[in-house]
């Protein structure tokens, strides 16, 4: 065990995973002999295709997250949220906003909940602060970086997305159901071909009280999609659950723990912790989605997380003989669009290592701005900004 990591378990031993003063609500994943697992150790899980122990980690992770926490809510809930301002965005201060929904009327809304949410722990959250990545300014100035990188995270940040569909809570609502299969032509999940009736009332098929539900925006949302990304090795460990009227059927239910209640028993789950391994049967690279998420996408059926979020950079371009970083991305990086001047340009969704480094845009990967997997350090960024010159070599590691 490294130095860093022997820090860790003692400050988790002293502190599990809180932190101090009643007053703030956060409560992370607790640091010990589980997590975070050294990089050396996860490679070989991979090295040996060991997807039983990937699976089991996981499933952990998944655990500890839905774990309630010692306000009441589960952990994740207690975590922090991209806000309009993010540099000076607090933790939730007012647990009630934030409380599990149930079926009264003294409940409120949480506005801080959206239909596709991402939040991070605090490790995540301060790398982002201090290294002023919600900064357009800073972002810029990072594409003029050697290597064009933002700051690395270290290696006990997570972050996680959440999906939420909007249900009749007096009535039965149809809720979509991924079998692995799609209705020719669809592009929503609402046009899956199997739906169960969800609701209360003695006419629908699903009770309520098999899923985590919230109140925003004046209406009741079911928990239908979660995404989980682990910085524990350089790539990040990738972890995707979804929900299934029959959760203990299939090899995606394999390994869930047996003390997990409803709602958090109700959710299947596949892993990425490789663009390649474990392979397909057909011997292509390893394929990992969340249905609820990526499964409306073009061919997002077939693609896997680690690779998809490899590629999540911003285009570095020349506009009017001046360099500047496209704030907003273009998401057809997600696909082997190749040179997009070509007449017939190819719609398959970037998967294995290789392809997730390729150059797209008629521009080198390397020469984009890598944003360290995370897809959602370009949220609400418009425009473009000119690519400054640092002045010296410390104002690449941002030091406000």
């Amino acid at each position: 065990m490294t130095m860093t990591r022997r820090l860790l378990l003692i400050i988790a031993l002293l502190l599990p995973g809180r932190a101090s003063g009643p007053s703030d609500p956060f409560e992370d994943i607790p640091h010990g002999q589980e997590y975070p697992r050294e990089p050396e150790e996860v490679d070989r899980w991979v090295s040996a295709r060991n997807v039983t122990a990937m699976r089991s980690h996981a499933w952990y992770l998944f655990d500890q997250l839905t774990h309630q926490s010692h306000g009441g809510l589960p952990r994740w809930l207690t975590w922090y949220q991209w806000g309009d301002d993010l540099e000076r965005r607090e933790p939730a201060r007012d647990l009630v906003l934030f409380k599990p929904f149930a079926l009264t009327s003294e409940d409120r809304d949480s506005p801080h909940l959206k239909d596709t949410t991402t939040l991070y722990n605090r490790s995540a959250y301060q790398t982002i602060i201090n290294r002023c990545l919600g900064s357009p300014e800073k972002l810029a100035l990072y594409a003029k970086c050697p290597g064009r990188n933002i700051p690395s995270f270290k290696e006990d940040a997570v972050a996680i997305k959440v999906k939420f569909i909007d249900v009749n809570p007096s009535g039965c609502t149809e809720v979509p159901v991924w079998d692995f299969r799609k209705t020719p032509g669809a592009t929503k999940f609402v046009e899956w071909p199997r739906k169960v009736k969800v609701g209360d009332s003695a006419s629908c098929e699903v009770p309520l009280s098999r899923f985590y539900r919230a109140k925003f925006d004046g209406t009741v949302h079911i928990l239908v999609g979660f995404h989980v990304a682990t910085r524990e090795i350089e790539n990040w460990v990738w972890a995707t659950f979804w929900w299934h009227d029959a959760p203990t059927q299939g090899p995606f239910a394999e390994g869930r723990p047996r003390h997990m209640a409803e709602p958090w028993n109700q959710f299947l789950m596949n892993v990425s912790y490789s663009m390649d391994e474990p392979p397909e049967t057909d011997g292509s690279p390893h394929i990992a989605y969340n249905p609820y998420l990526e499964g409306t996408l073009f061919d997002g059926t077939k693609s896997n997380c680690m690779s998809c979020h490899r590629r999540a950079a911003l285009l570095v371009k020349t506009v009017k003989t001046k360099e500047v970083v496209a704030l907003e991305p273009d998401h057809r990086i997600l696909l082997s669009y190749g040179d997009i001047r070509t007449e017939s340009p190819g719609r398959t969704v970037v998967r294995g290592s290789e392809s997730a480094v390729t150059s797209y845009f008629n521009q080198p990967f390397e020469e984009m701005l890598k944003l360290s997997f995370l897809w959602s350090l370009a949220a609400d960024h418009k425009g473009e900004r000119v690519l400054p010159k640092p002045a010296k070599e410390s104002d690449c590691s941002c030091g406000k």
